[in-house]
């Protein structure tokens, strides 16, 4: 029987970067494994996500343009832990896209 869900999720392995846990400004790098326009599953093995958490996170996009960097800044909240998979899932809130220009790392040398 096929999978019935409101929003279709992409299967996308990126880099997200938790900026903010409730109030407490915090750096946590995680893995997403999948994502859609309401929500991101998030690779947490170490379990530092928790339901009920309001968070602010950073999920940094690949890009086609040499020198910039996108990345989808979110406030959701933490709706379930998946502790067979060592997940974490989050409803996105607020998001907007960024593009961020990147310094070469050979500049000035």
């Amino acid at each position: 029987m096929a999978e019935k869900r409101r929003y279709r999720r992409y299967e996308l392995y990126l880099p997200v970067e938790i900026l903010r846990v409730g109030e407490q400004p915090v750096l946590i790098r995680l893995k997403s494994r999948n994502i859609s326009c309401r929500g991101i599953l998030l690779e947490d093995p170490e379990a530092v996500l928790h339901k009920g958490q309001l968070i602010e996170f950073v999920v940094h996009l690949p890009s086609a343009e040499e020198g910039v960097e996108v990345h989808l800044h979110c406030k959701g909240g933490v709706v379930r832990r998946d502790r067979a998979r060592n997940c974490a899932a989050a409803v996105l809130q607020r998001y907007e896209f960024e593009r961020v220009l990147v310094r070469a790392a050979s500049a000035g040398r």
